[in-house]
């Protein structure tokens, strides 16, 4: 993998040599902007769509409390080791 990625670092660089600076400078200018704009939008978007849905613990508090079986918590108490420490 690591060959193919050094094989395709040096091509690209090969090509990117044989352009004019303008063009190189325009170039870079476009991939920083696409980067840029991508970056916002995947920073803003877990904002956004907090807003618009409600998170699991504000569905938990606006539930209702049920009664009943369901809404029993069993808590198994946790086994203390022996002081054989499982060697019989």
């Amino acid at each position: 993998m690591g060959r193919y990625y050094d094989k395709l670092h040096f091509y690209l660089k090969r090509k990117l040599d044989r352009l004019s600076p303008r063009v190189q400078r325009r170039l870079m200018i476009t991939l920083l902007t696409v980067y840029g704009l991508l970056s916002c939008y995947f920073m803003v978007k877990p904002l956004v769509e907090r807003n618009k849905k409600k998170s699991p613990m504000e569905k938990l508090i606006d539930s209702t409390i049920r009664t009943g079986r369901d809404s029993v918590i069993i808590i198994k108490p946790i086994k203390k080791p022996d002081k054989n420490y499982g060697k019989g």
